[in-house]
């Protein structure tokens, strides 16, 4: 994720229909994984000149299925990203990120992972990826029908990705450097998920 470029559960009482005995319930809670926006920020030069791109392809196995509160789709859902669909609107960074990052961090370019159960302004997001299981908290908010996940990832310290970072960092190491001739790829990366709730 870095620049590298020349250029406990509610009950509901279900009710049935008298036209086709459908079961239906009173509140329902669900998403939409197409509709989903994960949007990362990483840096390059001292100066820490942001770069933004995100993941295009994001998908869950609770996709579109209805639960009785936000709190018991979100707690346990799992997801999976597609770290090849990662565009940053320039074609030649985000082959050099492919090859040099993403090869080195996730199996067959998939990051797998599972929320956990909000807590006030927090949530646990664990990773799965080539180096095993790994757990960051980052900020959690629920406004006007949109679950907000954001905060920083580091991706040495808190991933452990410490050769995905120095494998791109020397690929990109004269790209990196900035007006001070020092080259810099910054290991923490701005991480924003945006998923808009479906309220029935």
């Amino acid at each position: 994720l870095f620049s590298c470029s020349d250029s406990k559960r509610e009950k509901v009482v279900p009710k049935v229909t008298e036209d086709n005995n459908e079961l239906i319930k009173e509140g329902s809670f669900s998403f939409d994984s197409s509709k989903a926006q994960i949007i990362w920020n990483g840096f390059k030069t001292t100066d820490k000149i942001k770069v933004t791109g995100q993941f295009l392809e994001f998908s869950s196995s609770r996709d579109m299925k209805q639960y009785d509160s936000l709190e018991e789709l979100i707690d346990g859902l799992d997801f999976k990203i597609n770290t090849k669909s990662s565009e940053s609107g320039d074609p030649v960074r985000d082959l050099n990120l492919k090859d040099y990052f993403f090869n080195k961090l996730t199996k067959n370019f998939t990051l797998n992972g599972t929320l956990g159960l909000p807590n006030d302004d927090l949530i646990a997001v664990n990773f799965k990826n080539l180096l095993g299981s790994k757990t960051v908290y980052l900020n959690y908010s629920f406004d006007k029908g949109i679950v907000q996940i954001k905060g920083l990832v580091d991706m040495k310290l808190d991933l452990g990705g410490d050769e995905a970072y120095e494998s791109i960092h020397k690929k990109c190491e004269q790209l990196h450097a900035g007006v001070d001739g020092v080259s810099q790829t910054w290991s923490e990366v701005e991480v924003l998920i945006k998923v808009p709730i479906i309220q029935n």
